[in-house]
């Protein structure tokens, strides 16, 4: 070990002890020696943190990894941590160089080639065709995943959770089944699993249209790409219950609500539908009969008052059926079917029947 003396012309000299791996005993430079690589293997993309390990690398140069040069911290004599390059595969000797020289020793990083992506399913499995849906991809392989695409379209932003998962927000594209693909630097994934774009649901009809508040009624929905259908509601009242019967139907029982109308809205993996008017009506109620009387050949106009009459399907005097015009809300202008004795009147509509009232047949005199 060669001492330098170091002269202060205030305070005398002193002697500093050089770096240990300057020279030796005899004055001459030492050459490093590198005896362990931590890990000792990675990808031929390189990027892999290594700790190598040994002696004499105070003031080193250059870290190589057969022959390539790597970017590398000296952190002590013994120790120097490097990011390996990018190499083909295979073994690379590690190699450190000081002004001593250059190790020689026989240590060794395996490049290996990353194992290529793998692909096994993706949940949700289908969304619109204006993308945003965010769905999470399984599989092997997918650490340091550079790209995710759904039919060639890029994803609209994706994450590698761990080396089996990606969450990802699919991109828009048109209707129909779109492969998923994730690339990786060991190569492209498997390309058998799909995601299916749907368009968003469309409305046409609703039969029947109205119904009372109560609920309970069974309504047929027609439209189109109704098939997995997750909700239908009226007026944002989720339905009593549906049943989707083909990519045009569904049969739902309406939920109970107040009157007037409520917007039906299906819901599927596709998106949210146009609405459509349902009608909740109050049960029809009736207050007067004028006349309350009439002769039993019937044909005598009766004025029938109440409340919600609007849609009035039907009046009946005992058994029998009267024609009717309906005059408003609270008004119906009825004609007296033939009968004997008193029946009661009742008036139906979709929200059910009406309670009843008397009216009397006269007979005819005899004479």
């Amino acid at each position: 070990m060669k001492d330098i003396m170091v002269t202060n012309p205030h305070a005398g000299s002193s002697n500093v002890e050089k770096p240990a791996n300057d020279t030796d005993s005899a004055g001459v430079l030492v050459i490093p020696t590198v005896t362990g690589v931590s890990p000792g293997s990675g990808p031929t993309t390189g990027g892999t943190n290594v700790t190598i390990t040994g002696s004499a690398f105070i003031g080193a140069t250059a870290v190589t990894f057969g022959g390539t040069s790597a970017i590398f911290n000296v952190n002590s004599n013994t120790q120097i941590t490097a990011t390996t390059p990018a190499r083909p595969a295979g073994a690379a000797q590690v190699r450190v160089t000081t002004p001593g020289g250059t190790s020689t020793n026989a240590v060794f990083f395996n490049y290996q080639t990353p194992p290529t992506p793998t692909v096994v399913s993706v949940s949700p499995s289908s969304g619109p065709t204006a993308g945003g849906t965010v769905v999470t991809i399984t599989g092997t392989n997918f650490s340091s995943a550079t790209a995710v695409a759904f039919g060639g379209t890029p994803a609209a932003s994706f994450t590698v959770n761990s080396s089996t998962q990606i969450t990802a927000t699919t991109p828009a594209r048109p209707a129909g089944a779109a492969q998923v693909v994730v690339t990786a630097p060991g190569g492209t994934s498997n390309n058998t699993v799909a995601f299916f774009y749907l368009n968003a649901p469309a409305l046409v009809g609703l039969t029947p249209d109205l119904g009372p508040t109560a609920g309970g009624t069974v309504v047929t929905i027609t439209g189109t790409d109704l098939s997995g259908a997750t909700a239908v509601t009226f007026g944002g009242t989720p339905a009593a219950s549906f049943t989707v019967n083909s990519s045009t139907q569904i049969t739902a029982t309406t939920p109970a609500r107040p009157a007037g109308p409520a917007q039906v809205v299906v819901t599927t993996p596709g998106g949210t539908s146009n609405s459509l008017s349902f009608g909740y009506l109050s049960t029809p109620t009736i207050t007067s009969l004028v006349p309350a009387q009439g002769p039993e050949a019937g044909g005598n106009g009766v004025t029938i008052t109440g409340s919600n009459l609007t849609f009035t399907t039907g009046i009946t005097f005992g058994v029998n059926t009267a024609s009717f015009v309906v005059l408003s809300d609270t008004q119906i202008a009825a004609v007296a079917p033939p009968g004997t004795g008193t029946v009661l009147v009742a008036v139906a509509t979709p929200a059910g029947n009406s309670g009843t009232l008397a009216y009397n047949y006269i007979p005819a005199p005899q004479i």
